[in-house]
């Protein structure tokens, strides 16, 4: 008998739903979050050599200090937009530890002015959240039988989305893929991801 795959994918206003993709079918969780405005045009006026960039492995009480360590070496202008910006990478990585369950997480802030991931796939993780801060986000659809996605959705910048991995459950196979999406020349790609660190991984 062959295994019920995850294929449902649920939006919402409301930051809860992140906790959905925990939910039988459910392969990905979407919150429409919007960036607040200040906080929105300050990411846009960075310039790219000041983002902080990081991959690190953490309790989600220690990130605030790390973004912080992050943003001090890539000398990000310090202002009020720079502690909102930590502030708010803090509180998505207190939400991920939280819906994941993971006491420890591998936190990454990157900037791409490429297309690092153009092959759809699924993670090699249990799950993944993701959020795209700015320029165009990440694309998911659900798997077609050819291994390409039937349709395309890109949430809006600022949103942020919980998806299923490969190592999720073998009962019941993630059936969203995605992908980075495609960058016009000249565009800049500041995003986020959570990944929960699980017992075998820190063995």
């Amino acid at each position: 008998m062959r295994p019920e795959v995850a294929a449902t994918m649920n939006v919402s206003d409301d930051p809860f739903v992140l906790g959905s993709v925990a939910e039988a079918g459910v392969a990905l969780a979407v919150w429409q979050r919007k960036l607040p405005d200040a906080l929105e045009a300050w990411l846009e006026a960075l310039p790219a050599a000041r983002f902080p960039t990081m991959r690190q492995r953490c309790s989600a009480a220690e990130v605030g200090g790390t973004v912080r360590e992050a943003c001090r070496r890539a000398k990000t202008p310090q202002c009020a937009e720079r502690e909102a910006f930590i502030e708010a990478v803090s509180a998505l990585a207190r939400l991920a530890a939280e819906v994941m369950r993971s006491p420890l997480i591998e936190l990454r802030l990157e900037v791409a002015e490429d297309q690092p991931c153009p092959k759809w796939h699924v993670d090699g993780v249990r799950c993944r959240l993701l959020s795209t801060l700015r320029g165009p986000a990440t694309e998911f659809g659900p798997l077609g039988a050819d291994g390409a996605p039937t349709s395309t959705y890109r949430p809006p910048a600022g949103a942020v989305a919980l998806v299923r991995g490969r190592l999720w459950s073998e009962r019941e196979p993630c059936a969203i893929v995605h992908r980075s999406p495609p960058i016009k020349a000249g565009v800049t790609r500041f995003f986020l991801s959570i990944d929960p660190v699980d017992e075998m991984q820190m063995s």
